[in-house]
């Protein structure tokens, strides 16, 4: 690409316009029917006209060209080339950034440094166009710039001496690429001379009409010259046209030189690469051969000096075995025994503990049963009585009532004031005794209700699988330890449905686990500021219920310990360490499963899952 003169002739924005073409075609670009997008962030609209003019029958990598004016330096990335104009080069920081991770070709306009450009256009001493190249701000964009850019770039002249030394007919073919492009230039040069000429010709031919009519002999003369003159141009752009050609080829072969030049650098780098690492693992082995030598010199010696030792050796040991098979035999029969004694221990205590538990229940229920058994009785009573009592009031007021409406007329006038006040004191009466008859009503209603409870919680007489509402088991054993929640000034919340939630299960069984659970977090709750949550759900036929609490929690260290025997962190005569032992077994023997863990702030929770069908269960 020879450096041309600025001149009349030529404008700089048309130079420039082919450069950024040119240029931009010795780069490898994707195959593709997009055309090449050039931006061109510039105020100079006459360079954005003359190279949107120059690209409309030109292409870059055999794809065709669009040219866009833009106004800002953003989204930059989405160009494939970009030329930023002399006026905008405070702006070249943020273009880098812009363009970064993208593959954007970069011309700048006499910028003050390379830094931030790729292609830099100046202005020589000699008031020619030329271009500076930043090969490693290229590389980083993949943009790998050939050496006739390089050469012509004035930037890697080392990069030019090393090819010249590798393949002189690289240095030939670059020569002569050279002298066809000069004679290229001469040539459009001479051609821009012939047709500035032949429009000097044209003008003074329209200026001259009326004598070109009297001399039309002379003007088909000129015509004539002029057709062959047209003829010679073409011919020449012909030539100039097979000259590119032909450069462009001789530039695609020195690229495949260049290829395998560098392949052929590669090849040798690995290969001596690969000399001096296996130099190194002969080295390493034979250091570890001579060490390997003094080891097997060392082993001899201690060789003999074992051999002799051994011998002394293994008459001791012989004894040694004799005596320690006869005692390991010994020993082995010990253990065996402890091993069975301890299992056996286990089981009993398990065994007592599930005994004294039912034992313990069964007295619980019979007890609860008795006392609703005798508490109905009375109750009865109670209910009867209330009911004679309002119909016996209401007779006794329909007859005042009557009375007092067959008599109003008879009575003097002088004693109806005192009727009045007897009607006043007869309706307060009324009304005192309508209150004592609710109250009445009330309390029996809830003696009854908590008869029930206990009724529903015992049931002694379920010695077999049951389908029972656990939505209402929860409510009996709420209401029969309301009492403690009263005393400590606990809040109890339940997320119950109204509908039914059956399941399969040993009534008293579950109750006594619900039992246990909720009585420890009323243990567990602080006064005053407890507060227990208890929910009850189904999940993929498994019922499922939670019991939380805000109380101190369990240690990490017990939290796998809570379910064994006798383990227990509360204080001596306030827990056993049984209650949540037999619960685990229970739940188990139910095919279900009891989990806890620690709340995110305070407190534990317990969840319980249940199957709603028990296919076969053995009694509990």
């Amino acid at each position: 690409m020879p450096n041309i003169r600025l001149n009349g002739q030529i404008s700089e924005n048309a130079l420039k316009s082919a450069y950024v073409v040119k240029i931009s075609n010795n780069f490898d670009w994707d195959i593709s029917n997009k055309p090449i997008k050039i931006g061109v962030l510039s105020n100079n609209k006459d360079f954005y006209t003359t190279l949107e003019n120059y690209s409309q029958q030109k292409n870059i990598g055999g794809r065709p060209i669009k040219i866009d004016l833009l106004q800002t330096s953003k989204s930059l990335g989405d160009y494939d080339v970009i030329y930023v104009g002399e006026e905008k080069n405070k702006a070249l920081t943020f273009c880098k950034k812009e363009i970064k991770g993208s593959r954007t070709l970069l011309f700048t306009n006499f910028a003050a440094s390379l830094e931030n450009s790729m292609i830099n256009f100046y202005l020589s001493h000699d008031q020619k166009i030329k271009f500076k190249i930043n090969t490693r701000f290229l590389k980083e964009h993949q943009f790998e710039p050939s050496n006739l850019m390089l050469v012509l770039g004035g930037s890697e002249n080392d990069i030019l001496s090393l090819f010249e030394k590798k393949d002189s007919s690289i240095v030939l073919e670059r020569k002569s690429a050279l002298k066809l492009k000069a004679q290229n230039t001469k040539q459009k040069e001479l051609l821009k001379k012939i047709e500035l000429r032949m429009d000097t010709i044209k003008n003074s031919l329209y200026s001259k009409n009326q004598e070109i009519k009297s001399k039309s002999l002379q003007i088909e003369k000129i015509n004539t010259k002029l057709l062959k003159q047209k003829n010679h141009l073409k011919t020449i752009s012909k030539k100039i046209y097979s000259t590119s050609n032909k450069l462009n080829e001789k530039e695609v072969k020195i690229k495949v030189q260049e290829k395998l030049i560098r392949n052929q650098t590669s090849i040798f780098e690995k290969q001596k690469n690969d000399i001096l690492s296996q130099n190194k693992k002969i080295q390493s082995q034979n250091n570890v051969l001579e060490k390997q030598e003094n080891l097997l010199n060392l082993k001899e010696q201690y060789l003999n000096y074992a051999y002799i030792f051994s011998l002394a050796l293994l008459g001791i040991l012989l004894f040694a075995v004799i005596t320690f098979l006869g005692k390991q035999k010994s020993n082995k029969e010990l253990a065996i025994r402890n091993e069975k004694l301890k299992n056996t221990l286990e089981t009993l205590q398990q065994t007592q503990a599930k005994l004294v538990q039912n034992e313990k229940m069964a007295s619980l229920g019979m007890i609860t049963a008795g006392m609703a058994h005798e508490i109905n009785n009375p109750m009865t009573f109670v209910y009867a009585g209330v009911n004679i009592l309002k119909s016996e009031i209401k007779t006794y007021r329909d007859i005042i009532q009557t009375l007092i409406h067959i008599n109003n007329d008879k009575i003097h006038a002088g004693k109806k004031s005192e009727v009045k006040n007897l009607l006043l004191e007869y309706s307060d009466t009324q009304k005192s005794v309508d209150q004592t008859i609710s109250d009445i009503e009330m309390g029996a209603k809830r003696v009854t209700d908590i008869v029930n409870s206990l009724q529903n919680f015992s049931r002694l007489n379920e010695d077999d699988i049951k389908t029972i509402d656990i939505n209402e088991a929860l409510v009996s054993t709420l209401k029969i330890l309301s009492n403690q929640t009263k005393n400590k000034n606990i809040s109890i919340s339940t997320n119950i449905n109204s509908e039914p939630l059956n399941i399969e299960c040993f009534p008293a069984s579950i109750n006594q686990v619900l039992v246990n659970l909720i009585s420890n977090a009323i243990d567990a709750c602080p006064e005053k500021s407890g507060k227990i949550e208890v929910e009850a759900s189904v999940i993929d036929e498994i019922c499922k219920i939670t019991i939380k609490d805000n109380g101190y929690g369990i240690e990490e260290k017990n939290l796998g310990k809570i379910f064994d025997p006798f383990f227990t962190t509360k204080s001596i005569g306030k827990g056993t360490g049984l209650g949540l032992s037999i619960s685990y077994n229970i739940i188990k023997k139910h095919n279900g499963s009891i989990n806890v863990e620690n709340n995110e702030k305070s407190g534990v929770c317990f969840t319980l899952e249940i199957p709603l069908l028990q296919n076969q269960l053995e009694n509990v």
